[in-house]
C-alpha cells in the first residue's frame, strides 16, 4: 500500500447512497460484509449521500457529503463536494473501497488515487457505469475521459464471472481486476428445520403450504410479474397446495406493485400470493420458504441468491451475471429463459420432493465453501493490504 497507519488500517467505505439494510443492493452487501466481527487493526469509516442514512456502530465515523438523488444537478454536486471533502480529509485513510464505477463512485476514486491513497471500485452489474452512462456523464463530457482514466485506479473488484469478462474487453489490465464475490453470513442465514418453517409461516400469518419466495425491490428489472404468471399457471394445472410471497419494497413509484396488486385481484389470489414491504428480520422468510426464484434482466451477483442458498434453498434464476457462478442447472436449481421454463422449473420441484431438499442441501454446501462471509471478507483485508 502506498499509505499505511502503524497499528490500524483505516479503510473508507465510498457508498454514494449508503450502507445497511434499505435494499440498495452494493450497500446492503458492503454492510453485511463488514458487520461481523472484526481485529481491532481494522476501522470502518463511512461516506455517502444518503440523507435517510441510519447510524450504526459498525462505522467508526460517517462523512455525509450532500444529499445524492438521480437528479444531474444533485450528482454534479455531490461531485463538487466530494472533491474538496476529499483534498481535505484524505490522510484520515489507507484505502478506499467505493461501490460501483457510476462517476459518483468512479471519480472520488481517481481523486482519492492522485492524493496517494489507494482506491478499488467494486463493480456491482454488468458495465455499470462505463457502458451505462449517467447524464452527468454525458453532459460535461467525462464519459470518455472515465475510460482513459480505467487503468489509473489501484483496482477493481469483480464480483461475478461475467463481470470480469466485461473489464477485460474495456482494456483494463489482468493485474488490476481481483475476483471476490460478494459473501453471506451463514450464522444468520442458515436453513430451518421443518418444525421451524411452520412456527415462522403462522408467525407471518401465511398457510402451512409449499412456500415460493421472491426477495428483491419490485421493479421491471427483476421482473416480479414473470413469477406471478408462473405461479399462476401452477395453480390452473391445479396445484392448490402452493403460496407465493414477495419480500422487498416497490422500486417503481407504484407501478410494478400496482400491476402485480390487479393481477391478483382478477384472478383471485388474495389467499395464496403475499406481499411483505420490509422485514428487518428478513433470514425468516428465506427460512419459512421451499423455493426460491429471481427471474431479473440483471444483476451483478444477487444477495437474495446467496442468502437463499444458504438459507438451504433451491434456486430458479435467469441466466444473468452471478447466476451462472452460483447455479448448476439440474444440480442445486434451474437456470430458466422466460415464464414457461420457470413454471417447469417450479412444477419439477414440487413433484419431486427428492430433489428439492438435495438442491437446497448443495446450494447451502456451495455457500459454506467458497461464499461464506468471512472467507470473503478476508479477502478484501488481504486485496487492501497489498
Amino acid at each position: 500500500m502506498k499509505t499505511r497507519s502503524l497499528l490500524t488500517m483505516r479503510i473508507l467505505l465510498w457508498a454514494p447512497y449508503g450502507a445497511g439494510n434499505h435494499y440498495w443492493g452494493p450497500g446492503i452487501s458492503a454492510y453485511r460484509l463488514y458487520n461481523q466481527p472484526l481485529s481491532s487493526d481494522h476501522d470502518i469509516f463511512l461516506a455517502h449521500g444518503y440523507k435517510n442514512q441510519k447510524s450504526h456502530n459498525l462505522f467508526k465515523e460517517v462523512f455525509f457529503i450532500s444529499n445524492l438523488t438521480h437528479n444531474p444537478i444533485s450528482q454534479f454536486e455531490f461531485l463538487v463536494k466530494s472533491y474538496f471533502w476529499i483534498k481535505k480529509n484524505h490522510k484520515k485513510f489507507d484505502v478506499v473501497h467505493c461501490l460501483g464505477i457510476f462517476e459518483i463512485s468512479f471519480r472520488p476514486a481517481f481523486w482519492f488515487e492522485r492524493f496517494n491513497i489507494p482506491a478499488y471500485c467494486k463493480i456491482t452489474g454488468d458495465f455499470q457505469g462505463i457502458s451505462k452512462h449517467s447524464f452527468v456523464s454525458k453532459i460535461f463530457g467525462i464519459s470518455r475521459l472515465r475510460k482513459r482514466h480505467l487503468n489509473r485506479i489501484s483496482g477493481y473488484i469483480s464480483i461475478s464471472s461475467s463481470i470480469y469478462q466485461n473489464l477485460r474487453r474495456l482494456n483494463i489490465s489482468e493485474d488490476k481486476i481481483f475476483s471476490i464475490p460478494n459473501g453471506v453470513n451463514i450464522e444468520k442465514f442458515k436453513p430451518s428445520d421443518h418444525r421451524g418453517k411452520i412456527s415462522l409461516r403462522s408467525k407471518y400469518l401465511l398457510d402451512n403450504k409449499v412456500t415460493i419466495l421472491f426477495v428483491g425491490g419490485l421493479s421491471q428489472r427483476k421482473q416480479p410479474m414473470w413469477l406471478l404468471h408462473a405461479f399462476y399457471s401452477l395453480i390452473e394445472d391445479g396445484f392448490d397446495n402452493i403460496q407465493l410471497v414477495f419480500l422487498g419494497p416497490d422500486r417503481s413509484g407504484g407501478v410494478v406493485i400496482g400491476e402485480l396488486i390487479e393481477f391478483v385481484r382478477k384472478f383471485n389470489l388474495e389467499s395464496t400470493v403475499k406481499f411483505f414491504d420490509h422485514s428487518s428480520e428478513p433470514h425468516e422468510f428465506y427460512q419459512l420458504a421451499d423455493i426460491f426464484c429471481l427471474p431479473s434482466k440483471s444483476e451483478g451477483m444477487a444477495n437474495s441468491i446467496l442468502e437463499a442458498m444458504a438459507c438451504q434453498l433451491p434456486v430458479i434464476a435467469t441466466d444473468i451475471s452471478g447466476s451462472s457462478d452460483l447455479i448448476e442447472n439440474n444440480y442445486n436449481g434451474f437456470i430458466i429463459s422466460n415464464i414457461l421454463e420457470l413454471s417447469v422449473a417450479i412444477k419439477h420441484l414440487i413433484l419431486n420432493p427428492s430433489d428439492l431438499v438435495e438442491f437446497g442441501k448443495r446450494s447451502n454446501s456451495i455457500i459454506k465453501n467458497k461464499f461464506s462471509s468471512d472467507i470473503i471478507l478476508k479477502k478484501h483485508f488481504d486485496l487492501f493490504s497489498r
